[in-house]
C-alpha cells in the first residue's frame, strides 16, 4: 500500500515535467546516464573477469597467457589515457606567474609535461601577457 501512494506522489511531481516541452531532452539524458551507467557495469565485469584469468595464470605458471593477459589489461586500462590523472592542470593567475618569474613557468611546464600525453607547453612567461 505504501509503494502505492509513493508511485502516486511520485508520478504527480514528475508528470509535468514529462509532459512539458523539456520531454524530449529529459528522455535524452535519461537514455544517456543509463548508457553510461551500462557500459561501466560491463567495463567492471571485463575487468573482474580479467583478474580471474590473470591471477589463474600465475597460481598455474602458464607464461603464455599471463603475456596475453597483460596486452589485454592494456586494453582494459585505458590506453588513450582519458581518464585519471592525465587530465590535471595547472592553473595559475597572471600576476603570480609575472611575480614568480621565468623560472616559475618553466617549473610548471615541466610538471604539465609529466601530466599530459601532448606534452605542450601551457603558458609562456610574458611580463605583458594576462590570464
Amino acid at each position: 500500500m505504501r509503494t502505492n501512494r509513493f508511485l502516486t506522489a511520485f508520478w504527480a511531481l514528475a508528470k509535468p515535467y514529462w509532459v512539458s516541452e523539456q520531454r524530449a531532452k529529459g528522455v535524452t539524458l535519461l537514455v544517456t546516464v543509463i548508457g553510461l551507467s551500462l557500459g561501466l557495469v560491463w567495463i567492471n565485469v571485463q575487468i573482474n573477469l580479467w583478474n580471474n584469468e590473470f591471477f589463474n595464470a600465475i597460481q598455474d605458471k602458464r607464461l603464455d597467457d599471463f603475456y596475453r593477459l597483460l596486452g589485454k589489461f592494456t586494453l582494459l586500462a585505458d590506453p588513450k589515457h582519458v581518464f585519471g590523472f592525465q587530465n590535471v592542470a595547472p592553473v595559475v593567475r597572471g600576476s603570480v606567474l609575472t611575480a614568480e618569474g621565468p623560472a616559475f613557468a618553466e617549473t610548471l611546464n615541466k610538471v604539465s609535461s609529466l601530466l599530459t600525453l601532448k606534452r605542450e607547453p601551457i603558458c609562456t612567461f610574458s611580463p605583458l601577457t594576462r590570464v
